[in-house]
């Protein structure tokens, strides 16, 4: 046999190896991502509310007192953004800092209700509810609401929104 085809068909080989060894890491990596960071279920947010409670009533005590909406993505919060009808105290600002740091994506109330979201994709989302004046949250706050249960605080639910499976639902 030819010393040069036996050298290419090594080479071969190793790229083959290389190939399959990339497939393999990107594919452990997806699973430990989905393993370090489940979907939340009423579980698991029932346990994050227990262990965050101070903060998420913190949050909703200054929100509660504000009567215009408010929209904050974790990514963009600054303290100046909610200075407005309402100045911003010290410990709100650590609160929502703590929360965004926990994992917590976006803050809204309109006054009627506050959400606390932090899970979403593409098409879903997953959160904390806070009824402001007693009624169950619907789809006036939570467009694509396919999911509502109570915590075991009065007033504190945990919601699901899909948009397919809405859609599916409302055809």
């Amino acid at each position: 046999m030819n010393f040069e085809l036996i050298g290419v068909i090594k080479w071969i080989k190793l790229g083959i190896i290389i190939f399959l060894a990339v497939i393999m890491i990107v594919f452990m990596s997806a699973c430990i991502v989905f393993y370090l960071y489940p979907t939340p279920g009423l579980k698991w947010m029932e346990e994050d509310f227990q262990q965050n409670k101070e903060l998420l009533y913190v949050v909703k005590d200054f929100l509660v007192e504000r009567e215009s909406g408010v929209f904050i993505r974790g990514h963009e919060f600054d303290d100046s953004m909610l200075v407005g009808d309402k100045p911003i105290d010290k410990k709100t600002i650590y609160a929502m800092n703590e929360l965004f740091h926990q994992g917590y994506r976006i803050i809204r109330s309109n006054g009627k209700w506050i959400v606390f979201q932090i899970w979403a994709t593409r098409n879903q989302a997953r959160g904390l509810v806070y009824s402001i004046d007693g009624s169950i949250p619907d789809e006036s706050m939570l467009q694509c609401l396919v999911h509502l249960e109570p915590l075991s605080e009065d007033g504190w639910y945990f919601y699901i929104d899909d948009y397919k499976e809405w859609m599916r639902r409302n055809s």
